[in-house]
């Protein structure tokens, strides 16, 4: 069960990881705004949160897709009985499967979360 468990927080890490560069974009608009107040800051603060954990929402539901699919496709061979009885082989293909999925869906949530950014209008952030 280590070895499952293993790979879904590696899984969930890699698709977590995506959602660290609209973290920093919203960190760098607050910091290059002109309004510096309370309030924006908590916004900025407010999405970065939302960012990262949409992100480990969407991994955790694709991972558990995933695996209901899988045992979906395979109903004579019981994956969670398998490991239970320490069998290596089924633990690892089924770590496998998870980080495969999570590396698929990685790139969608790049997408998705800097889709979300709430960019500035062109030529609000004041250069100089």
């Amino acid at each position: 069960m280590g070895i499952v468990l293993g790979s879904i927080l590696l899984g969930e890490a890699i698709v977590v990881k995506q959602a660290i560069y609209p973290v920093m974009a919203v960190i760098q608009i607050f910091v290059l705004g002109e309004e510096k107040s309370i309030l924006n800051f908590i916004k900025m603060l407010g999405s970065g949160v939302v960012y990262v954990l949409l992100a480990g929402a969407l991994a955790i539901i694709c991972i558990l897709f995933s695996l209901w699919m899988f045992n979906k496709l395979t109903p004579r061979i019981d994956q969670y009985e398998e490991i239970k009885n320490d069998n290596k082989a089924v633990a690892l293909f089924i770590a496998f499967l998870i980080i495969g999925i999570c590396l698929l869906i990685s790139s969608g949530v790049s997408g998705l979360t800097r889709a979300l950014i709430p960019f500035p209008e062109v030529g609000s952030i004041p250069f100089g």
